[in-house]
């Protein structure tokens, strides 16, 4: 009966109970919303189908990381007639300035891509800005498509000229089409045209200096499959002959035991820890094994490992191993997706951790509401419940009434 009678009670006790639910809701919630968007943002938008990338064995800062058809030739060996795989694109990514003349704006470092036009198919599709779907053959010399991020940031529309600049000078180009963002048009400033034009820019003829991977299923549904494939690759991209060395410097219980060591004072987690933890048992094995030689193809863990060896000490074993790390793999295979996947979620819950601990204060507070409002209710009615319990209403009774009338509130 108190519900209908006092109106303007009842509206302010919902509001109250409505705001405490929000910030509780929000303080619990925000986690979450950053982990989904950096998983949208950075990881699905930003490398849509691609699964993982084959790079060449040689690191940029060592020499020419460039590929040539023979390594493609390779991949093409190992990938063809595996149903796990849906694509294979040829490209040359590199970081390259683009301005446009008209408004004088320049972009410093913008993702620059030529890709193969044929592989690119395999990796969604393109949209323009007016919501038309495009394609990478729809391109003539000279033209390029640019997305909205690159756009926005040289003020170009399609029919601009624009010019980027290589090492072999400066190149003139007409804006096709301008791209919505995600999947190839990716997340970042980015500019695509056909692999033989940005071949010719760069003086590459007949070179690319990364592959890109689609595993079977939408752009979530291939990272079930990626561990399986990266590691399935790394075993055919890899010299057996340099696995077999390398176990010999690397084996037994005392590397295996600096490992386990490290795997303590270092702090690793996720993948990584995980990989190291599988590596250390298979050091205390008398034969190599193939799981070995796949996991040192992991740049990570290799990494980590000469690292652990130099920390405890093993200056000897440290210096033989990282040569024979760089030797190892014929090409890199890397399970970018689901790396960034674990970064993000990484991420996510650190942020988590950080937004929990503020917003418990706000939970406090939004439960400290909800107790208090049920508090001046009472206090309000202290009159009548002295009355109920004159004539006879026990304090269960009360109990029982304010519950009833409370989840009525809350239900409202």
């Amino acid at each position: 009966r108190n519900i209908p009678r006092r109106p303007a009670q009842t509206t302010l006790i919902v509001v109250g109970l409505m705001l405490s639910t929000m910030i509780i809701a929000a303080s619990l919630g925000v986690g979450d919303t950053i982990t989904n968007s950096i998983r949208s943002f950075v990881v699905i938008d930003g490398l849509g189908h691609t699964d993982e990338i084959i790079r060449s064995p040689t690191l940029a800062f060592l020499g020419d990381d460039y590929l040539d058809q023979s390594d493609l030739d390779l991949v093409h060996a190992a990938t063809d007639g595996d149903d796990r795989i849906d694509g294979v694109m040829a490209l040359i990514v590199e970081r390259l300035p683009i301005t446009s003349p008209k408004s004088g704006r320049t972009e410093a470092r913008a993702d620059v891509r030529g890709v193969d036009i044929d592989g690119a198919a395999d990796f969604g599709e393109l949209t323009s800005i007016d919501g038309a779907n495009v394609t990478l053959g729809q391109l003539a010399l000279g033209e390029i498509y640019i997305n909205v991020d690159t756009a926005n940031n040289i003020d170009a529309v399609a029919g601009d000229s624009v010019i980027i600049v290589t090492p072999t000078g400066r190149h003139d180009f007409v804006v096709r089409a301008v791209l919505e963002r995600g999947g190839l048009a990716s997340t970042d400033p980015r500019v695509l045209m056909g692999l033989p034009e940005m071949q010719r820019i760069m003086d590459r003829e007949g070179q690319f200096n990364r592959v890109d991977i689609s595993n079977r299923g939408d752009v979530l549904g291939g990272l079930e499959l990626s561990d399986d494939v990266t590691d399935d690759l790394r075993l055919k991209f890899l010299r057996p002959d340099i696995a077999d060395e390398l176990f010999e410097v690397l084996k037994g219980d005392v590397i295996a035991d600096a490992i386990d060591t490290r795997l303590e004072t270092a702090e690793i987690s996720g993948g990584l820890a995980d990989d190291l933890s599988e590596l250390a048992e298979e050091l205390r094995k008398p034969d190599r094994s193939d799981r070995f030689a796949v996991l040192m193809a992991d740049d990570g863990v290799a990494v980590s490992v000469v690292a652990g060896l130099e920390e405890a000490g093993f200056h000897e074993q440290a210096l033989q191993a990282l040569p024979l790390a760089l030797e190892l793999p014929l090409l890199r295979v890397s399970d970018i997706k689901s790396f960034l996947v674990e970064l993000a979620e990484l991420f996510g819950t650190i942020f988590t951790l950080f937004f929990m601990i503020f917003g418990s204060f706000s939970i406090i507070v939004g439960l400290l509401l909800i107790f208090l409002v049920f508090v001046m209710l009472a206090a309000a009615r202290e009159q009548e419940m002295g009355m109920a319990r004159a004539i006879g209403t026990k304090r269960g009774h009360l109990i029982r009434l304010f519950t009833f009338e409370g989840s009525a509130y809350a239900l409202l």
